[in-house]
């Protein structure tokens, strides 16, 4: 201590000046170096949510688009509203690929992601095909396989 003291009466005001400076500068320095690093954390993660409502939007817009083609298919003579869910349902899944090949990577949602979740089912070639049967079933006669079909495309969007 005795020395410290020694080495400190030595310096003129100026130098002492510029000691306290440069010791109080430090712990500010370091401080705000770990409050920017947290910002752009915080920047990525607002990014990432951006970019995953970009793609939840037509999955959502999707998942309604179902349903209305389910309840136009289900009546004898609705072949024209039917016609027109089918249509929507093809547009959105054209939307959702092109958000996919977009922003897969990003949002881990790549085929070889959704493997290694163990979420294959979320693979949007298995939802094409879960779709195509369905386009394949007579529009009209709702049947248990036909409902089941549509529960599991459904459930695979929604998560359930």
């Amino acid at each position: 201590m005795f020395k410290f003291n020694a080495l400190i009466s030595k310096l003129n005001i100026a130098q002492r000046i510029l000691g306290s400076v440069c010791f109080f500068s430090l712990p500010l320095a370091v401080l705000f170096y770990f409050n920017m690093d947290q910002i752009g954390e915080k920047m990525n993660f607002a990014q990432g949510e951006r970019a995953g409502n970009r793609f939840q939007s037509p999955a959502v817009r999707l998942v309604k688009a179902l349903t209305d083609y389910q309840l136009a298919s289900g009546t004898q003579d609705a072949s024209a509203d039917a016609l027109a869910a089918r249509q929507e349902v093809d547009k959105i899944f054209l939307q959702l690929d092109s958000v996919a090949a977009e922003l897969s990577q990003r949002l881990s949602f790549s085929d070889s992601a959704l493997k290694e979740a163990g979420a294959e089912n979320l693979k949007l070639t298995e939802l094409h095909q879960k779709w195509t049967v369905l386009q394949a079933e007579v529009p009209g006669s709702p049947t248990k396989s036909n409902q089941e079909h549509f529960e599991q495309l459904i459930g695979a969007l929604t998560g359930c």
